[in-house]
């Protein structure tokens, strides 16, 4: 950087004629002007656009209806948990420097070491892992040997079941019998057909 002796910038002179000093005064004040005008428009803009709001909603509750970015007001907002929310639901709208939310060298260290406590390692995994196959191969080969045994003694099930059905069938045709029998004593004692239905033979 140049400086002057006398501790100043140097700068060239002015090469503007006093006509054209004056336009550009007057360009400038038209420039205001149309400025003060756009001001005043978007202000008005502004007051009707309140006039018209009768939601009776808060400025941070419109921000969340339209999806906008929340303002930062208060300390949990400026923690690094809400940032990082901050900037998952919003990216880089959200203003949100993202080197935030990478853990320090701390931090690193001790999620390094926590993992080293609670999570096996991959030599361990792959230990498990085999158990479990080694297991449901050992589940499934007692299965294979139990429908093998069951099914050389279904034959013998399947007698011993057909011999109750026919030991059920035999039992209520005697019961039927006796019942029968039954009614005809009563017939002969009485000289009619009992009902069984009847309150007397209850």
């Amino acid at each position: 950087m140049l400086v002057a002796n006398q501790g100043t910038i140097p700068c060239r002179k002015s090469t503007k004629t006093g006509r054209e000093t004056q336009l550009a005064e007057a360009e400038n004040k038209e420039d205001e002007a149309s400025f003060g005008a756009f001001d005043e428009a978007e202000e008005e803009s502004m007051q009707e656009e309140a006039l018209r709001d009768i939601s009776g909603l808060t400025a941070a509750q419109k921000r969340r209806l339209h999806g906008q970015v929340p303002e930062i007001r208060n300390e949990y907002q400026q923690t690094v948990r809400y940032q990082s929310k901050l900037y998952g639901k919003f990216g880089t709208e959200s203003g949100v420097d993202p080197r935030l939310m990478w853990p320090t060298k701390q931090k690193a260290v001790e999620l390094t070491e926590l993992r080293r406590e609670w999570e096996p390692t991959l030599e361990e995994r792959m230990a498990t892992l085999q158990m479990q196959k080694e297991d449901e191969a050992r589940k499934l080969q007692e299965r294979e040997e139990q429908v093998v045994r069951n099914m050389a003694k279904m034959d013998q099930w399947i007698a011993e079941y057909r011999q109750k059905l026919a030991k059920k069938g035999d039992e209520a045709k005697a019961k039927e019998e006796k019942k029968r029998k039954l009614l005809e004593e009563a017939r002969e004692f009485f000289g009619y057909y009992v009902d069984l239905r009847d309150a007397k033979f209850q």
